[in-house]
């Protein structure tokens, strides 16, 4: 078993596992975990408010993982009567995505204000942009 230390902002598990965590603008601090094994990466980027554009750290983080999971929680016009609320629109996930060469990206941290036929209309939206992007769901499971 791994514990996480604060401090300490990567390691590598007995098995081969790396682990990589970096912090993002957040209120009250937060992380994105970069998780490699063998060439497999997954990046997991939860509460994450980009201010003034997206935050080129967060994208030189995902560069080429397989699968990006990224907040996403409010619409882009939802956004701008946000700040400071410390989280993304999905516009914004799918640039963090495309910019380093993303594989798949999961979006997630719905807003619970949205219903499913709103985030339904979202994903349509992301996929247009961005063919490998689909919402997170209860129960998903993603082969990699």
């Amino acid at each position: 078993m791994i514990f996480w230390q604060p401090g300490i902002s990567d390691f590598t598990t007995p098995s081969g596992v790396t682990i990589i965590a970096s912090k993002h603008n957040h209120t009250g601090d937060a992380y994105s975990y970069r998780i490699t094994e063998g060439k497999t990466t997954l990046v997991y980027c939860t509460d994450v408010e980009h201010v003034g554009g997206i935050d080129p750290k967060v994208v030189a983080f995902a560069r080429n993982a397989d699968l990006l999971i990224h907040d996403a929680q409010y619409t882009p016009e939802e956004l701008k009567d946000k700040k400071g609320w410390g989280h993304s629109s999905w516009e914004q996930a799918v640039e963090v995505a495309v910019k380093p060469g993303v594989k798949k990206l999961a979006l997630f941290h719905h807003d619970p204000e949205h219903n499913d036929a709103f985030l339904l209309n979202i994903e349509r939206e992301c996929q247009r942009l961005f063919s490998e992007a689909f919402l997170a769901r209860e129960g998903l499971e993603i082969e990699m």
